[in-house]
């Protein structure tokens, strides 16, 4: 049986209208920042998938925003050059950019949760409250899969769609200076970072918008779902100290393991131009 909902569009113009108005006002709730375009546009295509603008006497989809700021229904912001959306009532203190740095504190996503929300699987994959950490069934498992999604421990990631990474994509590449200049295949080209398409510079400062974006949007479903955030994005200083303190048991024992190693190979000659401090040898060394 098909799905009703993949036949969903709005009747008229002011449903669609309160649509976005609602949307921009429950993300605003959620996270404290504004509604990018692109988030918008995503969000209406879920819930109507069937949409056609022409058919309410639009063009595209920009018209639809313009009239909901016409009505006094969103407030759009000009001091980016993409499309940013709050609140009309919301007071510039509490307004965040989506993109901005500054809007919260510089976080590191765990390398398996960043490959579950950006990567691409048939397969739904699942947040296990109480150990925070991943699980996929096969897709022979469809029992397994449909345990998981009654069981209240299992949280289905919400992963992030080709379509709306794109549409990042552009939205980067229109906030540089050649924003004229770029196409669809350069949105698709820098989202797969083919080399010698963009400068290093590029394709760093592309990899830190699209950080940005991801963490906001994981932020945005840990709160729809009471999913603490804490051991999903870790603050970038406690995951140096993290690495360090992992690290560098193994790092050491690897390196007395080749200056023992080394030592053994060296002839007596050479043992004797060795430089070690005196009080380390003293304890290995017993006289005859």
């Amino acid at each position: 049986m098909t799905d009703k909902k993949e036949h969903r569009f709005p009747t008229s113009i002011d449903e669609l209208v309160k649509f976005i108005a609602t949307s921009v006002q429950n993300h605003f709730e959620k996270s404290g920042q504004r509604m990018d375009g692109s988030l918008l546009a995503y969000t209406i295509r879920t819930e109507y998938p069937a949409i056609d603008y022409t058919k309410l006497g639009l063009t595209r989809f920009g018209d639809a925003v313009r009239m909901a700021e016409k009505m006094a229904l969103i407030r759009r912001h000009h001091d980016v050059k993409h499309l940013e959306l709050s609140p009309p009532d919301a007071e510039p203190s509490q307004e965040a950019s989506a993109t901005s740095p500054e809007t919260v504190e510089r976080r590191y996503v765990r390398n398996d949760v960043w490959r579950a929300f950006v990567f691409h699987s048939h397969t739904p994959i699942f947040l296990d409250r109480e150990a925070l950490t991943l699980c996929q069934a096969s897709d022979e498992k469809a029992k397994a899969i449909a345990t998981m999604s009654a069981s209240p421990r299992y949280c289905e990631i919400e992963q992030i769609s080709r379509d709306v990474q794109t549409e990042w994509a552009k939205q980067f590449l229109s906030s540089t200076s050649d924003s004229e200049q770029f196409s669809e295949e350069d949105a698709k080209a820098l989202l797969h970072t083919k080399p010698n398409r963009f400068s290093i510079s590029t394709v760093r400062s592309w990899k830190s918008f699209l950080s940005s974006k991801v963490i906001n949007h994981i932020r945005v479903w840990a709160a729809d779902n009471n999913i603490p955030t804490d051991e999903i994005l870790i603050p970038t200083k406690k995951r140096n100290e993290l690495e360090r303190f992992s690290a560098q048991p193994a790092a050491e024992a690897a390196i007395r393991k080749a200056i023992i190693a080394t030592i053994q190979d060296m002839p007596l000659a050479d043992l004797d131009r060795l430089a070690l401090p005196i009080k380390y040898v003293r304890r290995h060394f017993t006289a005859k």
